[in-house]
């Protein structure tokens, strides 16, 4: 995955207009152990939308930026599919 297609995720999962599925969802099961692995994965962006908003959307309506960046890091495993 692009730089330039992480930031537009980070900036559809900051728009709550924007659906995506819940954090915890089976349709979210793509991410299981992504940190521990370095296996390639196909994900839709509003597979990813979904998970930087569960990962780094605080309950306050806050971001926790730190953890963008962890997510970042990890998006250059991805590619994302239609």
């Amino acid at each position: 995955m692009k730089r330039q297609d992480f930031i537009k995720a980070v900036k559809l999962a900051r728009d709550p207009a924007v659906e995506a599925p819940g954090y915890l969802s089976e349709e979210m099961e793509v991410f299981r152990d992504c940190a521990l692995d370095k296996n390639r994965r196909m994900v839709s962006m509003r597979q990813l939308v979904g998970l930087i908003r569960g990962h780094c959307s605080a309950l306050d309506g806050s971001w926790l930026d730190s953890e963008i960046a962890e997510l970042e890091a990890l998006s250059k495993r991805f590619d994302v599919v239609a």
